[in-house]
């Protein structure tokens, strides 16, 4: 499988790993817009900020080191920058050892793809003081992508108040096969203040899966897609009842902003901008 990206002109978006300042009005002032509601919804082109990340790393099997690929979704929140989840192996602030590469395609995993490396940084924020911990995750791309009818950007939660105050929301993420999934999700309250929060599927039964690839969570801002949270844990075993199981786990964007900022230069407004939210993805 080729590795599937246009390229933009260095003209607009230079070779630097930050955006600047001029790129990063661009940014705000394009995010979220290039959404088509359209049935199927699951279909990618209706949603252009999703990618499919691909990891490989190895382990040891039979003394023989193994390679072990798998993908996750990613969000794309500047032409330079992708946004994922990671779960921390070691204490670390950028990780060295994997490879990357990402498809713009909605398409079936490929174990045996061959991979490209389109990435100049891998930067954990925060960084990694203990193992199994899930963080925000930046890709910095070498070259940036062409934003255009098939790539968009989605646009960055700026308040923490965001996850309760948006009832409905879409939680994307990728099947077994790799394809795009999502499910209408609704907040409930965590215990204590911190980076994360919860939510319910809307529909008890509906939630994402065992073997699904838990992504993101979106919803309407001032009519723009923006990222609310990034999926932790609280899968559900489809095939059986639910009944048990309550809630799951997201890390709230908005607490990460200005580590974005830093490590990207995707910076916004987190004082002046007066929320005006919609419903998205609701089910009737």
């Amino acid at each position: 499988m080729k590795f599937l990206v246009i390229f933009c002109s260095f003209l607009l978006f230079g070779a630097c790993t930050k955006i600047t300042a001029e790129e990063n009005d661009f940014v705000q002032k394009t995010c979220g817009l290039n959404v088509t509601k359209q049935d199927p919804i699951t279909e990618r082109k209706n949603y252009t900020f999703f990618v499919a990340v691909y990891f490989r790393t190895h382990f040891m099997h039979r003394g023989e080191p193994t390679p072990y690929t798998y993908t996750m979704p990613g969000v794309i929140i500047s032409p330079k920058h992708i946004a994922i989840q990671k779960y921390c192996e070691s204490n670390h602030r950028q990780l060295l050892k994997f490879d990357f590469d990402f498809i713009l395609i909605d398409k079936k995993f490929d174990a045996a793809r061959k991979f490209v490396d389109p990435f100049s940084k891998i930067t954990i924020l925060f960084g990694c003081s203990n193992a199994n911990h899930v963080k925000m995750m930046i890709l910095t791309l070498k070259k940036p992508l062409q934003l255009n009818k098939d790539v968009g950007l989605a646009c960055l939660s700026n308040s923490t108040k965001n996850w309760l105050g948006i009832y409905d929301q879409l939680v994307f993420g990728a099947d077994v096969s790799g394809f795009m999934t999502y499910k209408d999700y609704f907040p409930v309250a965590c215990a204590g203040d911190t980076p994360l929060v919860c939510g319910r599927a809307a529909f008890f039964e509906d939630g994402i899966c065992n073997k699904d690839t838990g992504g993101c969570s979106f919803a309407e801002v001032n009519k723009r897609m923006t990222l609310l949270g990034i999926f932790v844990s609280g899968t559900i075993d489809c095939a059986f009842s639910s009944a048990g199981i309550t809630r799951s786990v997201f890390l709230n964007v908005a607490r990460y902003t200005e580590e974005i900022c830093n490590a990207t230069g995707v910076c916004i407004n987190l004082d002046s901008t007066k929320l005006v939210t919609t419903t998205s993805g609701s089910k009737e």
